[in-house]
């Protein structure tokens, strides 16, 4: 399936806002929409919260490096959101050198931001044979809840469309402040937890005070981005998405 994250996003709008919780909660309605979608693999999303609880990091992992292939998009951002973390690293050009994007995935973002100047990290739990990087460009192989780099290392760090995949959320939010310096950007989804969705998410932020309150920042800002995605910035001196 190759769908642009911004037609994605208006279909799940749809789906999460005016379909009723008891027919998006029922096997029998979502079955044939997953199987649209993901085709021998819908069993796989179908199952992916009740088997959660059980699955070890490593399980976790095999199912997205086993489900990488099914939606083939170039980036899980929205135009607006990709445009706004841009245009946000080109106004503050001066302040930054050292930009981390973790998890990564096929690294659109990730090279995007490289072809601005930036000493640019893509790291993700798994990194693809595709992604070699090159000028001002590497990717590193790791987990976002033990970045192996010291701390304040990156001037910026970028993560989008991640802390909804995380498990050990505190912890992956204590590493992002560990190893930023600057600016920190998070990009989540704005989402409904039903049981079954089209995605392999373990958390859930529908309104941008669901985002709040697992940061706990009361100096940052967090709004929402056409329909499909919040944001949090976690240094006042800076202001982002």
């Amino acid at each position: 399936m190759k769908l642009k994250k911004d037609i994605t996003s208006k279909i799940n709008f749809v789906l999460d806002n005016f379909v009723p919780p008891i027919l998006r909660d029922c096997r029998a309605f979502m079955s044939p929409l997953m199987k649209l979608a993901f085709g021998k693999k819908a069993e796989i999303y179908m199952n992916f919260k009740d088997r959660l609880p059980y699955l070890t990091k490593e399980e976790i992992k095999q199912v997205y490096v086993s489900t990488a292939d099914t939606i083939k998009r170039e980036s899980d951002l929205t135009a607006k959101g990709l445009d706004y973390i841009l245009n946000f690293l080109k106004v503050n050009k001066k302040s930054f050198n050292r930009i981390c994007d973790i998890s990564c995935g096929r690294g659109f973002l990730t090279q995007k931001i490289a072809e601005l100047g930036f000493e640019t990290y893509g790291m993700d739990i798994y990194i693809g044979e595709n992604l070699t990087g090159g000028k001002n460009l590497k990717y590193v192989e790791a987990d976002i809840c033990n970045i192996p780099v010291s701390d304040n290392f990156f001037d910026c760090v970028i993560c989008s469309k991640t802390l909804e995949h995380v498990l050990d959320l505190e912890i992956a939010i204590k590493e992002l402040r560990r190893v930023c310096k600057k600016a920190l950007i998070i990009v989540v989804p704005s989402q409904r937890p039903y049981r079954y969705t089209f995605d392999l998410h373990c958390n859930f932020f529908p309104y941008p005070s669901s985002l709040q309150q697992v940061m706990k920042n009361p100096q940052a800002q967090c709004f929402n981005i056409s329909g499909g995605g919040g944001g949090i910035l976690q240094r006042p001196i800076f202001r982002g998405i």
